[in-house]
């Protein structure tokens, strides 16, 4: 790949190369603490920006190499003991997809989990509210007719 080769028309063989060069480039600076993120490849190394970056390791020919990099680098992310816990967190995020796709599971079963029993808590309302409601009318009623006697009475008391 030339210098300000489009990415879009890197042929299969320049893909190939260019992983060849990025796993290269891991194996070279596996020792350097400072560097944490592949960016430093494609930006600082390769002059690249991030679009131009992703539409490369979505390409078929480059991804076997993208991943194996983020393995490496995940594993350096690992035994980095320069990096704040916080941060790690959130590099292994980056680099091992499977730690996020699992996260991002747990918080949706979470999340439909809370939404069953909200959605239990508002029948059981719910019904308590019909049972009260129920009460309420009976009340109403049997005041009705109380009333509804007690004027008869009054009235037959009077004639």
């Amino acid at each position: 790949m030339g210098p300000g080769a489009p990415y879009k028309y890197l042929s299969d063989n320049e893909l190939h190369e260019l992983g060849e060069e990025l796993l290269k480039w891991m194996k070279e600076n596996k020792k350097n603490k400072d560097v944490a993120h592949l960016s430093a490849f494609y930006s600082e190394y390769k002059d690249l920006c991030r679009s131009e970056w992703k539409a490369i390791c979505q390409r078929k020919q480059f991804l076997p190499y993208y991943e194996k990099a983020l393995e490496w680098m995940g594993q350096k992310v690992l035994t980095n003991d320069k990096m704040p816990p916080s941060y790690g967190n959130r590099f292994l995020q980056i680099y091992f997809k499977e730690i996020r796709e699992t996260e991002r599971e747990v918080a949706r079963e979470k999340i439909q989990d809370e939404l069953e029993l909200k959605k239990a808590d508002q029948q059981q309302v719910s019904d308590q509210f019909e049972e009260m409601h129920e009460k309420v009318m009976q009340k109403l009623d049997g005041l009705q007719a109380s009333s509804v006697r007690h004027k008869k009475d009054s009235q037959r008391s009077k004639a």
